[in-house]
Order: structure tokens, then sequence, then C-alpha cells
């Protein structure tokens, strides 16, 4: 049995996990310009930190990758000493979902899905082994919601990280479900790194990562994870990975930083951190504020 955290002055409510699930996807392209480090960097990040920090257990941990992998491998391809259990395909993604967590995620459980990848106003970008380009989308609507939803769980997070992440809450909105996007439905999701040029990212020195979720000054989404001994609350993430995010000067004088949403009442519609209400249980951001990983 999984102890239960404190946080924001009273327990955590309403439920106790008796198992931590985790599928993190990360992106890539096929043209090495557009592969970003951050893709894997970032899930890199998440995979350590649920672990290290959290306890997630390895057998519970999916990590799909777009450079990496096979055809569920099995966690048999190791990078970084993250074990990979296959490429991020729809089709692999879609079994882990529906097969491997749909017989062992219960009611009982906790869920945490993340996407680290290229995106657009359908979907993020995985990897297709029949396509000349080795491009596909994971559709919010048509792929990913009917499989997570076959998924059994006492909560839920699920971060898209994407470009034009926003157009999936309302796909993946659902009951006990926090729905976290790193933008609006029109809006870039920004990249920045120690050294990274968009013009010539192949001369990235490779420490580059999704502004939302790991921020240059330390407050990014997973750098404000917290751990078993200090947890804190996933709206205490999302406050400060949306102000990471909005920290962030694009290089186009006519783009703007980009603004996360997060929905947890089940109305597909995502809210920006100032109108969040952690003391109304209807509202979104009260669901975030009693809950952990």
């Amino acid at each position: 049995m999984r102890r239960t955290s404190i946080v924001n002055n009273g327990w955590q409510n309403p439920y106790i996990y008796n198992a931590r699930y985790a599928v993190l996807v990360a992106g890539g392209d096929s043209n090495s310009h557009d592969n970003y480090d951050c893709f894997w960097n970032d899930v890199k990040g998440a995979y350590y930190r649920l672990k290290d920090n959290y306890g997630y257990v390895e057998e519970n941990m999916y990590v799909l990758d777009f450079n990496h992998g096979g055809d569920l491998d099995g966690w048999n391809v190791a990078v970084d000493g993250v074990h990979i259990y296959g490429r991020n395909t729809v089709e692999n993604i879609e079994h882990v979902l529906t097969v491997d967590l749909a017989s062992k995620c219960t009611n009982n459980d906790f869920l945490f899905f993340l996407e680290v990848s290229h995106g657009s106003s359908n979907g993020f970008q995985v990897y297709d082994p029949s396509s000349t380009s080795h491009e596909a989308t994971e559709n919010w609507e048509v792929y990913l919601k009917p499989a997570i939803n076959q998924v059994g769980y006492a909560r839920s997070v699920v971060i898209l990280s994407s470009c034009f992440s926003g157009e999936g809450i309302d796909d993946l909105s659902k009951e006990g479900r926090i729905v976290i996007s790193s933008t609006q439905k029109d809006e870039y999701s920004w990249v920045w790194g120690s050294y990274f040029d968009f013009d010539n990212p192949d001369t990235s020195d490779g420490d580059d990562h999704a502004e939302f979720l790991y921020n240059e000054d330390g407050n990014g989404f997973l750098q404000k994870m917290g751990s078993t001994s200090s947890p804190h609350s996933v709206a205490y993430m999302f406050e400060n990975g949306y102000d990471a995010a909005g920290d962030y000067d694009p290089f186009m004088y006519w783009l703007d930083a980009s603004h996360p949403r997060l929905d947890d009442n089940a109305d597909g519609v995502g809210h920006a951190k100032d109108a969040l209400s952690y003391t109304d249980s209807t509202k979104d951001g009260y669901l975030a504020k009693h809950t952990c990983l």
C-alpha cells in the first residue's frame, strides 16, 4: 500500500494509489534539422524524476521513442540508462494502453502520460515504419482518446507538450483526469538550450529542452515535481511551467510566448494559471491542487 501525501495543508484526496504507471513518448523527425534533442532530453528527465523521486518501478514505465527501439522490444534497448519499450508508433502506443496497461492499471492506480514531440492541430508526430518520411500523427481524437480511455485509474495526469497541444484538451478531457497542454490551440511550443539556433539546430550542444517542462531558471514543470519526501501538487508544477513558458522570448517578433492550459473538471475547456480555482471542486484547478505524482 502506498502512503498518502500531505499537500496543501491537507491529505491528498480521495485516493491511495496501489501502483503508479507512466507512458513517456519521445518524438523525433526524419530530418535531422528538426530532430530536436529536447524530445529525448525531457522524456529522459521525466523518467528519472518519476523513478528516483517518486519510486516508479521500471516495469511500470513504458518509454516509446522515435529514434530508438523497435516493435515493442520489452525494455531490451537502453539509451542513457533508460530502457525503451519500443518505437513510438501509433500501433505501439495503442498496444501499451489497450493491452499492457488495460490489463494492469486498475481503478485504484495512478497513470502519468507525457508526450514531447512535434505537433499539429490534430495530434503529435510519431514514427511510421511504412512511410518514406517515417512520420505519422498520433491523432488526439481518433487514436489516443479511445486507447487511453480503456485504461483504468484512480487519478491520471496527461501532459501534451507539442505545438498546438491545446487542441488535445477537449478530446482527452475526462473525469479524474488532469489534462495539461504547453500551449493554447493556435500556439507554438518553444525550445531553449544553452546553445540552440532554430536556423541551425544541428549545431546544438545537445542540452536543449521544451521551455514549459525544463527552464534555464529551474522553474519548468518537470523541475518542480518534488519527491515522496517533499511532494508538490500538480497545480504547483503547472504554475511554474506556465511561468517558464511565458518567460521565453521567441526569436521571431511576430510570434508570442506560449500560454499553457489545464483542464481537470472534465468540461473539455482548459484555463490559464490565473483562471484556476483551488477551492471550488467544480472548477479547473481543484483536482490538480489536491494531486501529487
